[in-house]
């Protein structure tokens, strides 16, 4: 299915995978590319970008998948009882 949001100003988004390459796109009210928006960071290694959602004020979110996941094997926990005197 092709999600396709607009924001106040009549900017048309719509995410596409050429390629295998995902990308959100901005285009304007008359068809003009405005900016394109790739999924990736330093902290992580973006394996995925899925949904998108604009916010009333223009900010735009997306929903990544990461492509190693952290772990925890266990996690411990001292505490110490006390009976009342």
């Amino acid at each position: 299915m092709l999600r396709l949001d607009t924001d106040a100003d009549a900017n048309l988004y719509v995410r596409t995978a050429p390629d295998c390459i995902q990308a959100l796109h901005k285009l304007s009210s008359k068809g003009e590319r405005v900016a394109i928006f790739r999924a990736n960071s330093a902290d992580v290694k973006v394996n995925a970008a899925g949904a998108f959602a604009l916010a009333p004020n223009g900010d735009l979110y997306q929903l990544i998948f990461a492509l190693e996941i952290t772990r925890y094997d266990s996690l411990t926990t001292e505490t110490e009882a006390s009976s009342p005197s």
